[in-house]
């Protein structure tokens, strides 16, 4: 089986929490992901990432796959280990730009 190796061309952190507003800036070579509590409320606000690929990329290594069988896997690491839980869980949704 053949691997494919592709590499982001943007990434940002984007948070929700309003004291971190101005912090949705793609120029940090750190991606956070974490769940902020409200100093005034029960609420969590959550921080997201975006990660963009060159779309002619996925689509050659899509194309030129040898059999029907096709994985996919994203690879992400931690660079601080603190407060974490026995499970981490993460949702990925694919965005695709309107065209």
């Amino acid at each position: 089986m053949a691997h494919y190796f592709l590499f982001p061309e943007k990434d940002t952190t984007i948070y929700s929490h309003t004291s971190r507003e101005f912090l949705n800036t793609g120029i940090d070579e750190v991606l956070t992901l974490r769940d902020e509590p409200s100093s005034t409320d029960l609420n969590y606000y959550p921080s997201r990432i975006l990660i963009q690929f060159k779309q002619s990329e996925i689509d050659d290594t899509i194309n030129n796959k040898v059999s029907g069988l096709f994985s996919a896997s994203l690879n992400l690491y931690q660079t601080e280990h603190k407060e974490l839980s026995i499970n981490q869980n993460l949702e990925v949704f694919p965005i695709s730009p309107t065209i």
